[in-house]
């Protein structure tokens, strides 16, 4: 990816603890239909509104409904695995 082209990126709430705040938005490209499932919204919509906790986030790009049971520690390290994943893709 160019270093001009700016990156749309998605909110982070509830992060107390993490130093992640927003994310790129492509990393959640695909799963709209999960977001639709868990929060009845569309991603916009989520971000529009403040964006998704680290484990609703985590929930969404793992495809599953949302678990009660995920640390925010887990939470947070998936999705660093996603980003790096993308960040691979986008170079």
């Amino acid at each position: 990816m160019s270093k001009d082209k700016a990156i749309k990126l998605f909110p982070v709430f509830e992060s107390k603890g993490f130093d992640l705040r927003e994310v790129p938005w492509g990393i959640l490209e695909g799963h709209e239909g999960q977001a639709l499932i868990n929060h009845n919204q569309t991603l916009a919509r989520l971000a529009e509104r403040g964006g998704l906790s680290l484990v609703e986030m985590a929930c969404i790009l793992n495809n599953s409904t949302y678990d009660r049971k995920m640390s925010g520690v887990r939470a947070y390290e998936f999705i660093l695995v996603h980003i790096k994943a993308w960040n691979r893709r986008s170079e």
